[in-house]
Order: structure tokens, then C-alpha cells, then sequence
């Protein structure tokens, strides 16, 4: 753990104030292997964060050294679904189907993104703001996609209760993706059983790892 770590939520209409170091820490956090993320995508990022500030359960953690060094993010939103195709729930019910994104993500919370800057790795930093994103989340579950290649990634979240549902490859690309899940609390109403949906929907052939 670092010696002094705050943890900082902005309101939604205070985001571009926050932009110069989203984009730069963005950079950071992925700019190495396996993402090698170019400097595009961080302003993509950032312009996705300030379109999604206004979504349903929208909400952002950063986490700030005691010099006010922005060392990382997690942000994330409800899924309600959306018509609009650069929407990532759209790109994940293209690659998944219709049935398992409809009666599995739609109504669950998307853990949308988390990065912390390399200097600040294994140090407690990414468990903060993965906690703080979650905490009083008002879905009964949660989702989330990353690199099935990440494996530092993927560990991280399999040590916090995140379970491995579906590997998936979007068009065009050459590695694949990896859906997690994860139950947050028992919902009063009914709930999704994920492994009887994962049997019982044909469209979720996994793909061959790369």
C-alpha cells in the first residue's frame, strides 16, 4: 500500500476538468503489453467517459497520491441496454447473442474500466478503487470484460470473486476477450443463474484461444 492514497468521486458535470489527467494516466495504464494502447485511445477514453456521465448508475473513483498525481481509475454504469452500436453492451451482445446479453447483463452493473499506472501496481491501489466502485452498487451483480491474454488482469479479478463466464473473439480482432461476472448481494427479485444460462444458450460457443 502507498503511505497516502485518496479516493476522489467527481460529479458527472465536473469530468473535463479531470480530462488532461484521465488521458495521461489512461496512456499510462495501457499503454504497455498486452494492451499497447496508442495515444488515440486515450482520447477516446476520455470522450467516452463524458458521454456515459449521464447513463443510469453512472460512477468513477479516482485514486490520487498525496501530491494529487492521478494513479488510477474504475468507472462503470447499469445495463439497460442500448440500440447504439459504438455502445460496448451493444458490441458484447453482437459477439455473445441476443438470449445470454438480454437476460444476463441487461440489469446488472458493468464494471466498464480500471487502471492504475504501473509505479503504482501491487500496492493496494487497484483493490481501492475496485472496492470503492462496487460499494453501494445498487445491482445484485455485476459484469465485466478484459483481455483473456491479460493475465495479471485476470488474476486480479479472480482473487476478488469474479467468475470466469464466456471467452469471445469480436470481429476483426486476433486475441480474444473474457466475460466475468460476479454476485454483489442477493436481489430480492429474481436473479440470473449464469452457469444454466451458459449451458443452455447455443449462441455461446467459446473460441479457440489464441
Amino acid at each position: 500500500m502507498l503511505d497516502s492514497v485518496s479516493l476522489v468521486r467527481p460529479r458527472s458535470g465536473s469530468l473535463h476538468t479531470w480530462s488532461g489527467p484521465l488521458r495521461l494516466c489512461y496512456c499510462e495504464a495501457f499503454g504497455g503489453p498486452p494492451w499497447n494502447e496508442a495515444e488515440q485511445a486515450a482520447g477516446r477514453f476520455v470522450a467516452e467517459l463524458e458521454a456515459r456521465s449521464a447513463a443510469t448508475g453512472f460512477r468513477i473513483v479516482l485514486a490520487l497520491d498525496d501530491g494529487q498525481r492521478l494513479l488510477g481509475f474504475s468507472w462503470g454504469a447499469s445495463t439497460v441496454g442500448s440500440s447504439e452500436p459504438e455502445c460496448w453492451h451493444a458490441v458484447v451482445t453482437e459477439a455473445l447473442g441476443p438470449e445470454m446479453a438480454g437476460r444476463g447483463l441487461v440489469g446488472a452493473f458493468e464494471l466498464a474500466e480500471l487502471g492504475v499506472v504501473p509505479s503504482a501496481r501491487n500496492r493496494g491501489v487497484g483493490s481501492l478503487l475496485h472496492d470503492a466502485l462496487l460499494a453501494g452498487v445498487v445491482e445484485d451483480r455485476a459484469w465485466l470484460t478484459t483481455r483473456a491474454d491479460a493475465a495479471a488482469a485476470v488474476t486480479f479479478y479472480r482473487n476478488r470473486d469474479w467468475q470466469e463466464f464466456q471467452e469471445f473473439r469480436l470481429p476483426g480482432r486476433t486475441t480474444n476477450n473474457l466475460l466475468l461476472t460476479r454476485r454483489l448481494r442477493e436481489g430480492s427479485g429474481p436473479s440470473v443463474n449464469w452457469r444454466t444460462l451458459k449451458t443452455s444458450t447455443s449462441s455461446l460457443s467459446p473460441t479457440s484461444p489464441t
